[in-house]
């Protein structure tokens, strides 16, 4: 089973079209998948979109009252495609990541790795449409990763297109103590996530991604003003001190 995990706040100019491009790409080549949209308290028609694509799609649909953020739409759509998936996806429900990528990434899980990354950064991936300052952005964001963090294989720290492994995910998500991750409300739970699947020694790889900035019909979520200080807070803790990841075994 293949779960493709959808966090979306406002985004029916471009949703229904997009579901139907993940049918088509996943059900030419996988038995079992759902798509699980995740609502995060949407006040235009998301929430009406999906509901008219779930009846003629395998679209399973959470709903958050109001507003929680990113990092809390990511853990509620974990928590719902654990209790079926073998195989997550998360990918972005603006259309710029393009559906197309995910049998790359669910052949490169098939290899042995945990958590494959749809990269800016690897050789063949490229930006199309991305304003220069944040461009800007993203290369210092990959740069300062790399410096600081050094995870064998993985060029970009921030993209939210990715495959994991249920098993690994279990692992973040619902950890044996702890309160699991990601903790983090906001656009740093992708980082957060990376960091502690690299504490337990998951094998990560990468796919090259050209981002699709130019298919983005609404406007940009990142507020930098509360996410730039919550990148470079969990850096700065991870640098000084990887926290322990609480894995329920003895290793």
């Amino acid at each position: 089973m293949l779960s493709v995990v959808l966090p979306a706040y406002n985004e029916a100019a471009c949703l229904g079209e997009l579901l139907e491009r993940i049918s088509r790409v996943v059900a030419a080549a996988v038995k079992e998948y759902e798509i699980v949209v995740v609502d995060d308290g949407s006040t235009d028609e998301t929430l009406a979109v999906a509901e008219a694509a779930a009846k003629r799609l395998p679209v399973r649909l959470v709903r958050h009252p109001r507003n929680l953020g990113y990092g809390r739409a990511l853990r509620s759509g974990f928590e719902a495609a654990l209790e079926r998936g073998d195989i997550v996806v998360t990918l972005d429900a603006d259309d710029s990541h393009g559906p197309e990528l995910i049998l790359s990434m669910v052949e490169r899980l098939n290899e042995g790795n945990d958590l494959v990354i749809a990269s800016r950064f690897a050789s063949g991936g490229r930006e199309v449409g991305v304003p220069r300052f944040r461009r800007l952005l993203s290369r210092s964001a990959a740069l300062v990763g790399r410096v600081v963090f050094r995870i064998p294989g993985v060029r970009d720290y921030t993209s939210g297109y990715r495959a994991y492994r249920s098993s690994l995910l279990a692992r973040l998500v619902q950890p044996a103590e702890g309160p699991g991750l990601p903790g983090e409300t906001g656009f740093a739970a992708g980082l957060e996530l990376l960091l502690g699947a690299a504490a337990l020694r998951a094998p990560i790889a990468e796919v090259p991604l050209v981002l699709r900035y130019d298919r983005k019909q609404s406007k940009s979520r990142l507020q930098l003003r509360r996410a730039l200080p919550r990148y470079f807070s969990l850096m700065l803790r991870h640098a000084v001190q990887t926290p322990p990841v609480h894995t329920g075994t003895d290793e």
